[in-house]
């Protein structure tokens, strides 16, 4: 192994941690903002916690979840600015879709738009961090019907909030180790040496 000095690596924001950041805060204050969405209109029910907070990449992933289900998909990141000497500013284009069953049309639509502005509002107000979510943008919403394959006679509809999300630094181009230092790189998928014992015989072997 190189025995090299303390590199100063720089900041690296990723698409998921958008979505991490995005889901910690919607989990910690979706109580919150239903029950006071639920008073300020005294509804006659008490909406339904999210069952599943989770990213996903493709639509169709919809009812791989227990609903309602809020998931979180980063799908875009422009670089605003950055270059050799200064740190890059991105922004993140962040959906977060409110996927949910109702017995009728309207009262499904009713939900879709209830999670939609409950989701809009949390995120505003309380998505905001240091590191990586610090500043959001809301941009536009959208329904998307969702095929019941449980033919269950319920209706399916996604909301989905859109937001621009941007972070100071998503990479640094002046910043990294000097030389390579990992000599020796195992992934989860190599196996170089496996020693077993049998009824006290010990069978050896590399393997690649």
């Amino acid at each position: 192994m190189s025995v090299v000095g303390i590199a100063r690596w720089g900041s690296l924001v990723i698409g998921t941690d958008v979505d991490d950041a995005c889901l910690a805060a919607l989990r910690q204050w979706m109580p919150t903002y239903l029950k006071h969405f639920h008073d300020e209109r005294q509804l006659s029910f008490m909406p339904a916690l999210p069952r599943t907070y989770a990213n996903t990449f493709v639509n169709q992933e919809f009812l791989d979840h227990q609903l309602p289900a809020l998931v979180a998909t980063t799908a875009t990141t422009t670089a605003t600015r950055g270059g050799p000497n200064k740190a890059y500013e991105g922004v993140w284009r962040l959906e977060v879709a409110c996927v949910l069953r109702g017995k009728k049309p309207p009262a499904t639509r009713f939900l879709a738009a209830m999670y939609e502005g409950v989701v809009r509002q949390c995120v505003l107000q309380q998505a905001r961090d240091k590191k990586v979510m610090q500043d959001v943008h809301y941009v536009n919403m959208r329904y998307e019907q969702v095929a019941d394959v449980t033919q269950a006679g319920r209706y399916l509809l996604a909301s989905v909030s859109s937001f621009n999300v941007y972070t100071d630094k998503i990479v640094e181009a002046n910043a990294g180790p000097d030389i390579p230092d990992a000599d020796v790189y195992l992934d989860e998928a190599t196996i170089t040496e496996v020693d077993i014992e049998v009824d006290g015989v010990s069978i050896g072997g590399t393997f690649t």
